[in-house]
């Protein structure tokens, strides 16, 4: 089992999957530039593993817009940081949920009351 960077232990993939509705493919000769980038930008998601939904979601920490780029750019402020200076993860702490092997998996734990703090702010300037 693999620990989040203050020792404690993230969350079983397996026992988190967020079921998957299945997709239909068109011919390569028909798709269009667009379609292309979709289909490049859902290998690299799937290249990421599972969804793996977070067990202790904060609700004042949720955050309701489209994506959490969107939130950056709203806040025009980078995201809180942990004590050790890595960045927290948006995804699973405002949406609830995040692949299980994200760049930021590090942080996909509960966060200290410090961070909660410094997350619930980030979020609630830009509600």
């Amino acid at each position: 089992m693999e620990t989040c960077y203050h020792g404690g232990s993230l969350p079983e993939s397996n026992l988190f999957v967020v079921a998957k509705d299945s997709v239909g493919h068109v011919g390569t000769g028909d798709k269009t530039k667009s379609q292309l980038k979709r289909e490049n930008e859902r290998a690299q998601k799937k290249s990421l593993g599972e969804s793996v939904k977070n067990p202790d979601m904060n609700e004042e920490h949720r955050y309701t817009g489209r994506t959490t780029t969107e939130l950056i750019k709203r806040t025009g402020e980078q995201p809180p940081k942990h004590a050790n200076g890595k960045e927290l993860c948006l995804i699973w702490h405002t949406k609830g949920e995040c692949k299980e092997h994200c760049e930021r998996k590090h942080s996909h734990c509960k966060l200290t009351d410090k961070e909660a703090t410094a997350m619930k702010d980030y979020v609630n300037k830009n509600k």
